[in-house]
């Protein structure tokens, strides 16, 4: 199912939106976006949008006995749960009984709370600029996977094609002359010259051994 989720990679108007139909525009090629929203991937919105309406429920019922709320999730898990912290705040803003608890809003307050690892590029600038209140996400040092966006897939294929042109042909018999010296130093010789000790060595460790034993 994850892998299903992951291919599809078509955007979508994101939040309020039909997951199914979403990608549907009258404008051919492009994505209809309205005010007060972004451009979110269809496959994670869609588990996004599933969640929410399975425990929106039970998350109110919480939220108003004064629970606060934590999502967390890791790689695809880390996607679905920012939207999915989109829906529910959009959501919790409904209720002015739960913000009369706060002297701020609710982005302000620590109320709702996203903790994403790992995290794929799954939302534009504008809605992912505007999650950063409650949202954290965590990289491993150079894990490349929350950095592949089409932009840096394409600046990468552009890059390696830079490369072959200019200094792929330059340098290549250079390299090739240099592994090939490489690879002779890489096998032991064929051959050995033996070693074995001679005669008069030989009898002078066999007599500092019998000294030896005999000091015990």
């Amino acid at each position: 199912n994850d892998v299903i989720t992951d291919i599809r990679q078509i955007p979508v108007p994101f939040p309020d939106m039909d997951p199914d139909h979403g990608a549907e525009s009258s404008d051919g090629d492009w994505t209809t976006v309205f005010h007060g929203q972004g451009v979110a991937l269809c496959g994670m919105a869609s588990a996004a949008v599933n969640l929410f309406r399975e425990h929106i429920d039970s998350i109110l019922y919480f939220a108003k006995q004064g629970y606060r709320i934590r999502l967390v999730g890791h790689s695809l898990g880390g996607g679905v749960a920012t939207m999915m912290g989109v829906l529910i705040l959009k959501h919790l803003e409904r209720f002015t009984n739960l913000q009369q608890n706060y002297d701020s809003s609710l982005e302000e307050t620590s109320l709702l709370r996203v903790y994403a690892y790992g995290t794929p590029s799954c939302l534009d600038a504008k809605l992912a600029a505007s999650v950063d209140s409650f949202v954290t996400t965590v990289v491993l040092h150079d894990d490349v996977f929350p950095r592949l966006t089409p932009t840096s897939c394409r600046g990468l294929l552009k890059h390696l094609l830079h490369i072959r042109e200019t200094w792929v042909k330059t340098h290549i018999e250079e390299d090739l002359r240099a592994v090939g010296e490489r690879a002779k130093t890489a096998w032991a010789p064929r051959f050995r010259h033996s070693f074995a000790l001679n005669t008069t060595s030989t009898s002078s460790i066999k007599k500092y051994c019998k000294k030896q034993i005999q000091k015990g």
